[in-house]
Order: structure tokens, then C-alpha cells, then sequence
């Protein structure tokens, strides 16, 4: 089970929050609602499901915003 010691890291794109996700990622999707596209300026964003044990977060506090 090498696939549970990968390490993934990243944060936003102020540096103000940082995260480390332990092991294999429970799924990946690309979503392009007009919520997305416009947050992201992009045709789609990215995300990534970690079981919540499997994720540390570090920085400011974290905000939570509803959308689509």
C-alpha cells in the first residue's frame, strides 16, 4: 500500500491557508457551472475529496461559502 504514503500539499493563492492530504484521494471532478467558471476565470475548476482525517489545514481561519 505505497499508494496511502502520498503526501498531496497546496493552498490559495494568497498563502494565507495551506493544506497536506495523506494517501489516496476518494475522487476527483471538474465542475463548469457558471459559479465555478467565474470564481476560477477559467472554463472549469478542479476538486479533489480527501476522507477528513486525511486532510491537516494550517493558516488563517477558514471560511466557508454555499454555493451551486
Amino acid at each position: 500500500m505505497a499508494e496511502n504514503l502520498k503526501l498531496h500539499e497546496g493552498g490559495c493563492l494568497s498563502g494565507g491557508v495551506r493544506f497536506k492530504a495523506n494517501g489516496q484521494s476518494l475522487r476527483s471532478a471538474h465542475c463548469n457551472c457558471p459559479i465555478c467558471r467565474k470564481a476560477n476565470g477559467a472554463a472549469y475548476a478542479s476538486f479533489v475529496e480527501f476522507k477528513k482525517n486525511q486532510v491537516s489545514f494550517v493558516g488563517t481561519s477558514l471560511k466557508e461559502f454555499k454555493s451551486s
